[in-house]
This record gives C-alpha cells, structure tokens and sequence, in this order.
C-alpha cells in the first residue's frame, strides 16, 4: 500500500502556481500518488498536466466537468489509494521535508494536524494550529478549535486516514460553496479518537483576500445559507457532545462571535456591490439578534459595535464597509 494520496482540485489554474505548486511535492521521501483532479479548466492547463503526469509516474491526471472544487475533491476521494491522504490546493505548495520527517509510522492516528506558513503580499508569518505543545490531542481539544477558531478549519495542512473516511461515507458536501471544508474536517473529528499535533508547518498558504468578496458578490443568497448553515451545524455540536473540560457556553458566546463578524463582512461586501436589498437585510438583521443572545458580557467591543450597527444602526454600515474595503486593499 502506499503512504499517501495527494489530492489536488484544479481549475484554471495560473500554469506558474501548477509548476510551483507540483515541485513542493517532488522532494517527498515517502511512497506517495498525486491524483491531480481537473475541474473542467481550459485545455492549456489540461495539457500542462498532462505533460507534467509523463514525467512524472507518481502523479495521476483525471479530468471530470466542471462541478465544484467540492465534486474534484470527492472524485480524489474515491480514487485515492494511500494508507493516508491530504489534499492541497493546485494554488498553495507542501513542505516536504515536514512530511517526511513527521509522516507516522510507529502509531496510526486517525488525524495528524500540522502548523501552516500564510505568505500575503509577499510576507510569511506563522499560522498555528492550536496553542498547545506539540503530541497527542483529544477529541474535545480538535472540536474546541474547531468551533472557537478558524486555524483548523480547512482540510489542508492535515493527514487522513483514507479507511476511515471509507467506513463513515464522508464527502465534500458539493451544495455549499463556502463552509463545506469545515463541515468536513469536522464531520471526520466526530468520528476519530486518536489525534496527533505536529507544530511544524507542512503547507504554505497564498491568501487572497478577495477570493471571499468574489463569491459574496456572485453567489450572496448561497454564501449567507453557508455561513448560517456552519453556525447551525456548531450549535448541533454544542448539544450533541459531551463537554468535560471546555465551557459550552464559552463556546457558544466565541461561535456567535465569529458568526457576526462574518455577516458584517458579508452585508459590507454587498453594500458596496449594491446587492444589499431588503430581504437580505432582513434575514441578517434576524440572524445576528439571535447570536447575540449568546454573547458573554467580555466579549470585545468591536464584535458588540458590529452587532449594534446590523441591529439598531444601519445607517452607520456605509461609512464603516468603506474603511474595511480601504483597510483590505492595502493589506
């Protein structure tokens, strides 16, 4: 068997991000596939693979029509043929050397989560999967970051146990277009036990900031159904496991949070865009009254200004969407 599937989804992808991308994972010392899985992009991109794919025997090329990089991601799945698998973006790059020296071999944990390296305008810093030392974790500890913080929320950066992910049926939910990485990864957590926590970075992330604003402007009813969606599925969580060492309500008052700021963002985004009508309005307004209710008394006063503006204030939306749109243009 081999160690590892590399799942990478492409669609018309720059062909400098293809090279860069597809040369982080040659230094690999492990047994591994690369299923590259094209979404339907143009024929140059189809032709670069598969010029790359002959030369290279270790990666696989299968192109589909286009349905989503949640579709492309599935497709990995029930080709992949590793002990584990992780998936990569055709955008970011892998760092091989972690994956090679902290690959398991000695134990089988059903998750191993590493550290990232964010590199925007040039500029890297360090993005820590948990504020924890290095070794096993807990189930509650993953859920926990999970439900508090963004810094696991994606499915790169980690190692999957392709069995287990057979024995549970789990897949990319190909209706959402914003969340579904969470769902995933969190779908998987729920049904693991054994957790390892590698604070090394095996994956370098290229943001773009207005990756998110595209979508919001594009797709606004189906982004804002995702992010509501997300925040239902927490609150399921909340319920449904049994806490021994993390505050629910702690919890609950972080997620409602992170829920807030996310919809100030996204009715700034569609402010600007003019898409801000009277029914979006509406179901914003209602979704943020009833996260508030959740919100602990220390919670910060950027989050509790959002709320008032989005609840009581919308007049004050305008002039504060034109800050956050300088602010992001010069980050």
């Amino acid at each position: 068997m081999l160690d590892l599937s590399i799942i990478i989804p492409i669609y018309n992808t720059p062909i400098e991000d293809l090279s860069r991308c597809f040369a982080s994972i040659l230094p690999l010392e492990r047994n591994y596939e690369v299923l590259l899985i094209d979404d339907g992009s143009a024929a140059q991109v189809g032709d670069f693979c598969k010029a790359f794919v002959s030369q290279h025997p270790s990666f696989q090329y299968h192109y589909k029509e286009n349905g989503g990089v949640s579709s492309a991601r599935n497709l990995g799945l029930s080709l992949a043929s590793g002990k584990y698998l992780t998936f990569v973006d055709a955008d970011d790059v892998i760092c091989a050397d972690t994956l090679s020296a902290h690959f398991p071999t000695d134990s089988t944990p059903d998750l191993v989560l590493f550290d990232m390296i964010l590199t925007q305008l040039e500029k890297d810093s360090m993005w820590y999967a948990f504020d924890l030392p290095e070794g096993p974790l807990s189930q509650e500890q993953v859920l926990y970051q999970l439900l508090t913080a963004s810094s696991i929320s994606g499915p790169v950066a980690k190692l999957y146990l392709t069995d287990r992910i057979r024995e549970a049926d789990l897949c990319f939910d190909t209706r959402f277009i914003a969340g579904e990485d969470w769902m995933f990864v969190c779908d998987y957590t729920t049904r693991s036990r054994d957790f390892l926590y590698c604070r090394k970075p095996s994956y370098r992330y290229f943001r773009d900031n207005s990756t998110g604003q595209g979508r919001m402007i594009r797709f606004p009813d189906t982004m804002l159904h995702n992010q509501l969606a997300r925040y239902a599925r927490k609150q399921e969580l909340l319920i449904s496991f049994s806490w021994q060492n993390c505050d629910p309500v702690k919890i609950a008052s972080l997620a409602a949070a992170e829920l807030i700021e996310n919809l100030f963002n996204s009715a700034a985004v569609l402010l600007l865009a003019k898409q801000y009508t009277k029914e979006r309005k509406e179901q914003i307004r209602s979704a943020v009254i009833d996260a508030g209710k959740q919100l602990l008394p220390h919670t910060s006063k950027k989050t509790r200004l959002k709320l008032w503006v989005l609840t009581s204030c919308q007049a004050a939306l305008r002039p504060l969407a034109m800050m956050r749109a300088v602010y992001l243009k010069f980050q």
